[in-house]
């Protein structure tokens, strides 16, 4: 069962196209919502002085401002409307995001994760062929490892189906051992860790930045035999938007406090 509020991003995909720049805007009219978040490199790095747009066809006021050091921005945005948040940045990838403003006074776009290629940064994503790409998960191991992982990478790994309760409903969720997903860096694992393998810890990092933390001993097969996993698929479907791309599920925890929705990083780190 989870028990935690999906964020406020209508989808966790990115449409690499380009974005038409623009001048930069003026703050937030009287009742505007602010729209912000963080611009970073696929190792999670900020990107500073990245130029991040706000517009849509119609309703949308068009805004534009650029990144400060810690590849934080904000932009002012109209009540009750969709708009594309778009970034560009020199050596990447251009990044839109859809974005479904509502009638809150603060909208948390999440991390933008940026591709490193070229492409033509002036494009109007209006006219130009998009590509749909997700938003990968950052992976970091021991001895500063670090790897990232989508749906298609995840579909290549061992599949398993999980049958569980949440909020009081049967559902079957299809995904991958969480072991299995970390095989790409570094782990405590071995008879080389075994007697200092209950000082290590997992941290889940989702976008709407809910953290959930696992001792080590609690996912590792050598001294549990409980299962947590990263799943892709909701009774047969993929996961709705709030919840996925990918989402972290560990059915035995009662209260589901520790399932992470849009997961966004996954952190090995050991205890000082």
């Amino acid at each position: 069962m989870n028990t935690r509020h999906g964020g406020a991003v209508a989808t966790a995909l990115v449409l690499l196209s380009g974005f038409a720049s623009g001048q930069t805007g003026s703050g937030p009219a009287i009742g505007a919502v602010r729209v912000s978040g963080r611009v970073v490199d696929p190792q999670r790095a900020p990107i500073a002085n990245a130029a991040v747009s706000l517009k849509a066809d119609v309703g949308c006021n068009a805004a534009l401002t650029h990144t400060r050091d810690d590849g934080t921005f904000a932009l002012p945005a109209l009540p009750q409307t969709e708009c594309r948040l778009g970034v560009e940045a020199m050596g990447f990838k251009t990044a839109v995001k859809p974005i479904v403003i509502g009638t809150g006074k603060e909208i948390d776009a999440g991390d933008i994760v940026m591709q490193v290629g070229g492409g033509d940064p002036l494009r109007d994503p209006v006219s130009a062929p998009a590509e749909l790409v997700e938003v990968p998960v950052a992976v970091h191991g021991l001895a500063g490892t670090s790897a990232t992982l989508s749906t298609g990478e995840l579909s290549a790994l061992p599949q398993q189906t999980v049958k569980t309760i949440d909020h009081g409903v049967p559902v079957t969720f299809q995904g991958v051992l969480l072991m299995d997903a970390l095989s790409g860096v570094a782990l405590p694992v071995g008879e080389a860790f075994h007697p200092t393998a209950a000082s290590y810890y997992l941290t889940v990092e989702a976008k709407d930045g809910y953290r959930a933390v696992f001792a080590w001993v609690e996912i590792d097969p050598a001294f549990t035999d409980a299962k947590v996993y990263l799943v892709t698929k909701r009774d047969g479907k993929p996961l709705p938007d709030k919840d996925g791309p990918i989402q972290l599920v560990a059915p035995g925890d009662k209260r589901g406090a520790r399932w992470a929705r849009q997961v966004a990083a996954l952190k090995i780190r050991r205890a000082d």
